[in-house]
């Protein structure tokens, strides 16, 4: 498999479907939105006037932002464009590996993704490809595998 052509050693491999041949798995050079916040509920103690109580919430997951990225998979790209171009939704989990030349570093399950925003670069489109500027996912969660 070829890997991109960057300055740095390591790459993202994302397979947007399951059993995906590692030749159409899609390539990025970066990422973010692998973040989780949680949010905290303030409750004022009756008769207490010096503080509030704090107490955890729900966790709260960013927009996930793929930057970069050679689409070799027609199937991402018409799952792309339907959500995107006819809101037609249908989330799946993604799996994605921080990868150096030979070695899987890191590999993380996003949970339920479905586009929200892509940008195409300009006129990188073959009959196999799409080049991508950015892709960004909304989910539910991720997993660190």
């Amino acid at each position: 498999m070829t890997k991109p052509d960057t300055n740095t050693a390591f790459h993202l491999d994302v397979a947007f479907f399951e059993n995906e041949a590692e030749d159409l798995q899609t390539q990025f050079t970066s990422i973010s939105g692998l973040t989780v916040d949680l949010d905290i509920e303030k409750l004022t103690e009756r008769g207490e006037t010096n503080f509030k109580h704090s107490f955890p919430s729900r966790k709260k997951f960013p927009n996930l932002v793929l930057k970069n990225g050679l689409i070799k998979n027609k199937k991402v790209i018409t799952w792309c464009k339907d959500a995107i171009e006819n809101k037609k939704l249908s989330p799946i989990d993604v799996h994605i590996k921080l990868m150096n030349q030979t070695t899987n570093i890191l590999a993380y399950n996003i949970i339920h993704a479905y586009p929200v925003k892509w940008k195409i670069k300009g006129s990188k489109y073959t009959d196999k490809n799409l080049a991508v500027e950015s892709v960004e996912l909304a989910y539910n969660y991720f997993k660190l595998v």
